[in-house]
């Protein structure tokens, strides 16, 4: 009988001294690479095989920045591309954008790289996907000015011009 109660005594103070340790630091990780809020893709589009876009990424600090990447695909074959810093938006925050020609195209997502872990937009394991439109621009216009131009604004701009042009004359 004392052989049980020491048994007993002993697996007890195992269970409080665990429960007691503190979680482990991959935990946190891992909790942030699934919900962390400080990457969202908020324009892109796809137009002519080129998908371009802009994204927010919450600052690490002042630390260095991390890597960006946009990952495509038609759900057979998968592709990517980096993104660029753009630079600063407000306090906390810093603007990138990416355009690349991609050959076969139905979904993306953004991949961030910081200090060993990953973050996801949307989160991992979904996707943003082309509505087959031939021109498609998604996300909420930003009046921030220091914010990057919507995606293909060039293109828009000269058509636009040129339209103007022809006319007055």
């Amino acid at each position: 009988m004392k052989f049980f109660s020491t048994l007993f005594t002993a697996v007890c103070a195992l269970a409080t001294c665990v429960a007691a340790a503190p979680a482990a630091e991959a935990a946190p990780a891992v909790a942030a690479a699934q919900n962390w809020p400080g990457v969202q893709v908020y324009q892109w589009g796809f137009r002519n095989n080129y998908l371009a876009g802009n994204i927010r990424v919450q600052s690490q600090a002042g630390r260095n920045r991390g890597s960006l990447s946009v990952w495509y695909g038609d759900g057979r074959r998968w592709g990517q591309f980096p993104a660029t810093y753009y630079g600063p938006a407000q306090p906390g925050y810093e603007y990138w954008t990416f355009r690349s020609y991609v050959p076969y195209f139905s979904q993306f997502y953004a991949y961030y790289y910081y200090g060993g872990v990953a973050y996801y937009d949307p989160q991992r394991g979904q996707y943003y996907y082309y509505n087959n439109q031939p021109r498609s621009i998604e996300g909420p216009a930003v009046t921030d000015p220091k914010a990057p131009p919507p995606p293909f604004w060039e293109e828009d701009a000269a058509k636009e011009a040129t339209e103007a042009a022809k006319v007055e004359a």
